[in-house]
């Protein structure tokens, strides 16, 4: 019966951890394929991007073929997912087919450059270039939806393993339930025997078979006077009774010097059996006691019969034991794994581990730049905390725990006093909390010490019971760290942009539906960094980079208070709740300055902001915002069309 209950710990904790694994694989392959339609959605942004550039020079008699080769590369790429760009193929009918469209308009386009740059009419190749780009922002937007659809499944399947973690969770509880089941059956067992046993003994008295060759230990007592008046052979070997006249019965037996409190006397009647059962002081030894009212030599006497249980009693403590041990365990799995507060969690398996284990204190020490600090801890009653002293302790004062938990074993501490004389500054710390033994068990991240669980002053005859109990429950709470940090990280990817730290697409498409409830006042702003794309083709990414890094910084200086994300390469909306409108504008005016042109020539921008008293057409101001943006990005193409053609007269 043990192996069966230690293979089923066994394969549950093997179901926990494949449980555990799949879910962190499942978050890792969610982020990748988001990361990889943000490349898809970047890239065809620059597509938008680069042939308006295009067209621009051809306009300008400035033809760059190695501009029309990139953006081959880049079309093929998008409608393919085979290149050195590193993009994947999207599965959407909708986007493949408007890159069929546009890789189509994209040769019409190329063939009209090369009748411009023979000499035919401009205005063609303009109203051209504008029709493109108008197909290349259906693209973009067909991208940015399948990616939301994406990132939206991705999330009622998180949803979906979560409910199946939990669904095992449960089966653990029913698991639990079936131990409880065999312990009731493992009594009724025992009960049968002890039944079993009654019947032998009265065919015994029946037969009245000679006592003395009876092996179980047999004897009788006055009820009046407790005086021995017989004593079998196997009685006088096991209490060493040579002559027993004279000798009171508690005195001999149970090594007494007056009547024992649980003395059965009163309790027995007359043709009844009396059955009960105690550890003897004197043998150490569990018995189970038949004792019956008869009558020796004329006296009123009591005849006990011991049955030596010892080893059956010792078999089912165990048992119960290990049932009880398993029973709070699958609890404390239960709490870690369906509670949604991992601090509160701990502390109630800290509380469950200290009740079962009879301590007073039970906690859980994290190691920090070699420096032990006390972060959980859990008091009994009347027990004075030590979580505040218990912090920043050197690691060389635990110098003697480490040799002990490199061996990947628990320290056990029976007596304090026997470390006084050789580990003073060990023995200073835990004498002052009033601790004279504990146990501890080492928590190890991938091989490495990260901190440990421990118990101290657990009652000495449970005190060796102690560490296999802490070494799962480490097991299954490094488990749920594990857990939390990696919802933590899966959380903060799936709404943030990881280079400028604003939020990403993906938030703000939830926030407009949250803001669309409220009717408060708004402002927003959409913004559109200039440049970009020449400034990755011309020096590379990470200067691009570099520059919407720079642009972030400026509108955090502004709008510091705001919710700002980064919804596409190089566009950014801000949200700016309860702000009055000439605050708002006052704010916009800031961010204008900032971004001017002619007051930073590197990091410029194309910005477009709406106000409005009431969130309830949200979606119509940013759409408002955006087209401001646009109506801003063209008047910044014709400062640099006019600049340029000013350098051209110069020359």
């Amino acid at each position: 019966m043990s192996g069966n209950t230690a293979l089923q710990k066994k394969m549950i904790g093997i179901v926990l951890s494949a449980a555990l694994v799949f879910l962190g694989a499942f978050s890792f392959i969610a982020v990748k394929r988001i990361q990889g339609n943000a490349r898809v959605i970047n890239y065809a942004g620059v597509v938008r991007g680069a042939t308006q550039k295009l067209i621009k020079e051809e306009l300008q008699g400035q033809p760059d073929d190695q501009l029309i080769s990139r953006l081959d590369n880049i079309i093929d790429e998008l409608l393919t997912g085979e290149g050195d760009l590193g993009m994947v193929r999207l599965n959407s009918e909708e986007f493949q087919n408007l890159m069929v469209r546009m890789k189509e308009s994209w040769k019409e386009l190329k063939e009209e450059i090369q009748r411009v740059r023979q000499g035919a009419d401009k205005e063609k190749l303009f109203n051209m270039s504008q029709d493109y780009f108008e197909l290349a922002d259906q693209t973009v937007s067909a991208a940015e939806v399948y990616t939301e659809k994406n990132a939206n499944l991705a999330e009622r399947w998180f949803i979906i393993l979560m409910a199946v973690f939990s669904a095992v969770a449960f089966y653990l509880i029913w698991l639990s339930a079936v131990q409880n089941r065999r312990q009731k059956a493992l009594q009724k067992a025992e009960d049968e025997n002890l039944m079993k046993r009654e019947r032998l003994l009265k065919m015994a008295l029946e037969l009245q078979a000679p006592m003395n060759e009876i092996s179980e230990l047999i004897y009788v007592s006055d009820v009046e006077n407790y005086d021995l008046l017989f004593v079998n052979e196997t009685g006088k070997r096991e209490f060493h009774l040579d002559d027993i006249e004279g000798v009171k019965c508690y005195k001999a037996i149970q090594g007494k010097d007056s009547p024992c409190s649980y003395c059965p006397n009163s309790k027995l009647k007359p043709g009844e059996n009396y059955t009960w059962e105690i550890t003897n002081p004197l043998t150490k030894r569990h018995y189970l006691l038949k004792d019956r009212l008869i009558e020796w030599d004329g006296r009123k006497s009591r005849m006990e019969i011991a049955f030596d249980m010892t080893e059956k009693e010792n078999e089912k403590m165990k048992l119960k034991h290990m049932l009880d041990t398993e029973t709070m365990v699958m609890e404390c799995i239960r709490i870690l794994y369906q509670g949604h507060n991992l601090d509160k969690d701990i502390q109630k398996v800290l509380e469950q581990v200290g009740i079962f284990l009879q301590a007073e204190r039970t906690y859980i020490f994290k190691l920090r730049n070699d420096e032990f600090s006390n972060d959980y801890e859990w008091c009994a009653e009347g027990v004075k905390s030590q979580k505040d002293i218990l912090q920043g302790i050197p690691i060389s004062i635990f110098k003697r725990w480490l040799s002990v938990f490199e061996k990947q074993e628990c320290l056990v501490m029976q007596d304090l006093e026997e470390y006084r004389e050789s580990d003073p500054e060990e023995y200073e710390l835990l004498s002052i909390q009033g601790i004279h033994s504990l146990v501890v068990s080492p928590m190890e991240k991938d091989g490495v010490l990260v901190g440990f669980l421990g118990a101290d002053n657990p009652p000495a005859d449970k005190i060796w019971n102690v560490s296999s109990l802490l070494q799962t429950l480490c097991y299954f709470i490094l488990l749920a760290f594990r857990r939390a940090e990696n919802e933590k990280k899966l959380s903060h990817l799936s709404f943030h942009d990881t280079l400028t730290s604003f939020y990403n697409r993906n938030r703000f498409m939830k926030d407009i539906e949250s803001v669309a409830n409220q009717n408060i006042p708004i402002g927003i702003v959409y913004l559109d960094v200039n440049g970009l794309k020449e400034a990755n083709d011309k020096y590379g990414h990470e200067c691009g980079d570099k520059l919407l890094i720079a642009a972030a910084d400026k509108m955090k200086d502004v709008f510091r208070q705001a919710d700002c994300y980064r919804i596409g390469g190089d566009e950014f909306v801000v949200f700016c709740l309860n702000i009055s409108k000439e605050k708002f504008e006052e704010k916009v005016a800031a961010l204008k300055e900032s971004f001017d042109f002619e007051n930073d020539r590197q990091c410029n921008a194309a910005i477009g902001a709406q106000w409005t008293e009431s969130c309830k057409n949200i979606k119509q101001i940013v759409a408002e915002a955006d087209a401001k943006m646009y109506e801003d990005k063209k008047e910044y193409y014709k400062k640099i069309k006019h600049e340029g053609t000013a350098e051209e007269t110069e020359r």
